[in-house]
């Protein structure tokens, strides 16, 4: 592929009905639709846990934007009890939002989370490197 060719990607993601859409100011409509039903909708089918939209909107941009995206230092950067960020990062992985990367056993690293979608991650205000390596590790 081109260069042009993975900037595009990286920016635009490969979420079906947005990937193709050339107009941004629709393009960035559509991901904040998304986000905005994943963050009120999606998550209240959890019905044995308690989880509050704002907080999952939350969690997204610190694993969008923070060097290394782990629970403690998500719950650092928002001030929240690392429990409960655990519960949220569960759930979102489990809608297939969020993607926990285990460190290498013989390590002593804790597992990150990285947004499935580069474009998803650009629109919550990721890195070049942090979408290259969402591309990368998918």
């Amino acid at each position: 592929i081109t260069r042009s060719q993975l900037i595009k990607y990286l920016n635009d993601g490969g979420m079906p009905a947005i990937f193709s859409v050339r107009d941004d100011q629709a393009k960035s409509a559509l991901f904040e639709d998304w986000v905005q039903l994943t963050c009120t909708r999606d998550i209240t089918q959890f019905k044995t846990i308690k989880l509050d939209a704002d907080l999952t909107y939350q969690v997204l941009i610190q694993c969008a934007k923070l060097e290394e995206p782990t629970r403690p230092a998500i719950a650092r950067a928002l001030h929240e009890d690392k429990r409960k960020i655990e519960t949220h990062l569960k759930a979102l992985c489990e809608l297939f939002v969020l993607h926990r990367f285990s460190p290498h056993p013989l390590s002593k690293g804790k597992p990150i989370y990285l947004i499935l979608d580069p474009g998803i991650a650009n629109y919550l205000g990721a890195s070049f490197m942090r979408k290259l390596h969402i591309t990368l590790l998918n």
